[in-house]
């Protein structure tokens, strides 16, 4: 029996050690194709481990898979890729907020504490959520999951997803008054429809 072969039975059986083999085999490959996109090696060595928690929780569906390494491998890529994206986003709505929020009569370090206290506000509006609204919205807002991924990585219907978003948006809006805009577009780049 092949290794691949071995993997796929154990995986089936949702057994760790399939898992384990799995890792032993294509880690090395993973941490490659991360830290050629990232060029960061702990970012490199996160991503790997994401990757490989995200592989445990998607077990039962492994066994099917034809290529071992070429599912990784593009896996790595896509997270990787979506990574960059998701930090480019972040960065841009820092600069937005310092650009609109900018006035020449004050020192930068007063811009970059408005934007702090602005971020902390929706944090705290955040905590305040009933549970799964606040999982839902935080996996959104903050680790930058459409609301497919979020459905699929919950087992919920993507009109449950869509529903909770719309949910603490309007939750938002009713407790941050005339900032809505200004705490929604700045710390999150979102938009209010």
């Amino acid at each position: 029996m092949q290794v691949e072969d071995e993997i796929r039975d154990l995986l089936q059986h949702e057994e760790v050690k399939g898992l384990e083999l799995l890792f032993h085999k294509y880690h090395q490959m993973a941490f490659k194709t991360a830290y050629y996109i990232l060029k960061d090696k702990d970012e490199a060595q996160d991503m790997v481990q994401e990757l490989f928690t995200k592989l445990w929780t998607q077990r039962t569906q492994l066994s099917q898979i034809d290529n071992f390494k070429s599912y990784l491998n593009t896996a790595m890529k896509n997270m990787a890729l979506d990574h960059i994206k998701k930090n480019l986003q972040v960065e841009k709505n820092k600069k937005s907020y310092l650009q609109l929020e900018w006035d020449p009569t004050q020192p930068l370090e007063q811009d970059i504490t408005n934007y702090e206290t602005l971020k902390a506000e929706i944090e705290q509006f955040v905590s305040e959520l009933p549970p799964k609204c606040r999982l839902i919205f935080s996996l959104n807002r903050f680790e930058g999951l459409t609301n497919s991924e979020i459905a699929d990585y919950l087992n919920l219907s993507p009109r449950t997803v869509e529903k909770q978003i719309s949910i603490a948006l309007k939750l938002l809006r009713q407790k941050a008054g005339y900032r809505t805009d200004k705490l929604l577009s700045l710390t999150f780049g979102l938009m209010i429809v």
